[in-house]
């Protein structure tokens, strides 16, 4: 039966729209510049958000469970649009919409109507869950490089179609899948295990791609995982290497336990033990197995010959020659900087006498490592660090607190910004309310990346910054640039979102992991909250990738929230662009001040 709303569309959108974008709370200290550069700073931005009446999602008719929908769309700004006859209120400078209606059992007929145009949806409400089949094989083992013991057993798993017949085959083995459990309708989404021995091996060696086959529905098709099996001789201690700019070390074998430590790029660690996802490290804690490379097999026992030190305006180095890459718990806190390198002997003494930072170095012995604690002068700061692993020889690079030269038109002088425009190339991160009619989150943070970085450069600046939205980088690649260079500040543009009622969160927030990034995200979130007119959620703790520098403080800015109409179209805006670019200039010079 079709339900044609009215009066309880009415209540529905008043209550999810009675809902103003708070005033922000600045900080004493935020004050905002005035620019009049405003064609030089956005002259790059094409975030065009379609003004014609179009509703983007649902794209069709559709079924659903839910007891509610958040119906989004296009409109022109200058007429007024209204649902099923009550006025649309709420939207975005450009005309974007999204209405938060209650669905009754059966047929709920929604029409947009605005200026002699109209748009009908039409969502259906059953008490039944519809069923999704498949014709392929996905979630394919391994999805990252994961060495195995000779002569243990491994499981290969892959979700394919219920009913399916599913074969793997890896290194000339053939094994044939069992579907885990029974469904109640045969073609819909199953898991598929299988297990295969271990062959015995000389030396870590590349097994390859597992090859997943399937006969479903009177054809056959083959797909292959992601990457591959390896495999190391029996009794040998596997040895794996960090492959992230920063590897957060877990704990236990879970990913929601506490980090002991955040492992280096470079830094090879021994193997005691392993499950699915994750190595157990002879250190103590765990690391996921997506952020290391099998390394070889063996000892990784660093032997330190010797330790020199150099420094530059901008930090120092302390030289561990020796011959590995050791792993090493690093932590800074109450003025000491400890450095706990495991697998290693030989240091003696640490050459602190020249040091713009630390008064003293105690060295003790651990289980197998070494411990330094670095005592830092009560009147000097210590900016960051970062150990770096080349062939044997480990850096520790300690850096020192960058100043503003003081030059009034270009305060940001001799600093260095690494800036990250979250997701890009074929990740398109977040769809705004325009969905793909419109601009999506890649295209909103490069055109603010793009801005920003002008601003900082106009402030004097160095701003290190991939080049292109439409290419997607690693983590290492993102984060690399800015350790290379010693960057002062690291980061990454983002625009939130929220499922379900879009209406309901709006405002910006900072993320950061090391405590010395709190501050700045603060700083951060609040000035742009101050400079766009958003909500100031304020900073939060979390262990983004992005955040986990040591090297310098480190936040993931969100811009504000995709998901609602009138900030979707702020962001999107050269107004909008330009004002966020401002207030994070600003909010830069206030942190280095």
């Amino acid at each position: 039966m079709k339900q044609i709303f009215s009066k309880t569309l009415s209540l529905a959108l008043a209550a999810a729209l009675a809902m103003p974008l708070s005033s922000p709370v600045v900080t004493a200290s935020a004050q905002l510049r005035q620019y009049d550069d405003f064609e030089a700073i956005t002259s790059h931005v094409d975030t065009y958000v379609p003004q014609e009446l179009a509703v983007t999602g649902p794209s069709g008719d559709i079924t659903t469970t839910s007891d509610a929908y958040y119906i989004t769309g296009t409109s022109d700004p200058n007429q007024t649009l209204t649902l099923n006859g009550e006025e649309v209120t709420g939207r975005g400078i450009f005309g974007s919409f999204g209405v938060y209606v209650t669905l009754s059992s059966g047929e709920n007929v929604f029409t947009f109507a605005q200026g002699g145009q109209e748009e009908t949806v039409v969502i259906t409400k059953s008490s039944a869950s519809s069923v999704t089949t498949t014709d392929t094989i996905t979630s394919m083992f391994p999805s990252y490089k994961s060495a195995h013991e000779a002569g243990s057993t491994v499981t290969l798993s892959c979700v394919a179609p219920s009913g399916a017949q599913v074969t793997a085959s890896v290194a000339g083995a053939h094994i044939q899948l069992e579907q885990v459990a029974a469904t109640a309708v045969e073609g819909v989404p199953a898991r598929f295990k299988g297990e295969v021995r271990i062959g015995a091996v000389n030396d870590l060696v590349k097994l390859g791609v597992v090859t997943y086959t399937m006969t479903w529905n009177g054809s056959t098709k083959s797909f292959t995982s992601a990457e591959s099996l390896y495999a190391y001789p029996e009794g040998e201690t596997l040895l794996i290497e960090m492959r992230d700019t920063s590897v957060p070390v877990f704990a236990d074998g879970t990913t929601t336990s506490n980090f002991v430590t955040t492992a280096k790029i470079g830094a090879v660690a021994e193997v005691v033990g392993q499950n699915e996802l994750r190595y157990e490290l002879a250190m103590g804690g765990w690391v996921v197995k997506e952020n290391v490379l099998p390394y070889g097999v063996g000892s990784a026992h660093n032997q330190v010959s010797d330790v020199t030190f150099s420094s530059t305006v901008y930090g120092e180095r302390y030289i561990f020659h020796g011959t590995g890459n050791p792993i090493a718990t690093t932590w800074q806190r109450n003025g000491v900087l400890h450095v706990e390198l495991h697998n290693t002997a030989g240091i003696d003494s640490i050459p602190v006498a020249n040091s713009n930072i630390f008064t003293d170095v105690s060295i003790s012995e651990g289980t197998d490592s070494v411990i330094l604690e670095f005592s830092i002068a009560p009147d000097k700061t210590l900016w960051g660090y970062v150990l770096e692993y080349e062939d044997g020889v480990t850096t520790l690079y300690c850096k020192y607190k960058p100043e503003l030269t003081g030059n009034p038109s270009r305060p940001l002088e001799g600093i260095i910004v690494g800036l990250d425009a979250g997701h890009g190339g074929t990740d398109p991160g977040a769809f705004g309310t325009a969905k793909l009619m419109g601009p999506v989150e890649k295209d909103i943070t490069y055109a603010t990346a793009l801005a920003v970085k002008k601003r900082l450069e106009s402030l004097g600046a160095t701003v290190l910054m991939p080049e292109k939205k439409d290419t997607k980088s690693s983590a290492v690649d993102r984060m690399q640039a800015s350790q290379d260079e010693k960057a002062d500040l690291f980061l990454s543009l983002h625009c939130n979102s929220v499922a379900g009622n879009g209406l309901r969160a709006t405002g910006v927030e900072a993320y950061y992991y090391e405590s010395r990034s709190k501050s700045f995200a603060d700083i951060l979130s609040s000035y742009v909250a101050a400079g766009t007119g958003r909500t100031d959620r304020r900073e939060k703790w979390n262990y983004f990738r992005v955040t986990l520098s040591t090297l310098s403080p480190a936040v993931l800015l969100e811009m504000g929230f995709i998901s609602h109409p009138q900030e979707y179209d702020n962001m999107c805006s050269k107004r909008g662009i330009f004002d966020t670019a401002n207030a994070i200039g600003d909010s830069i010079i206030d942190y280095l001040s």
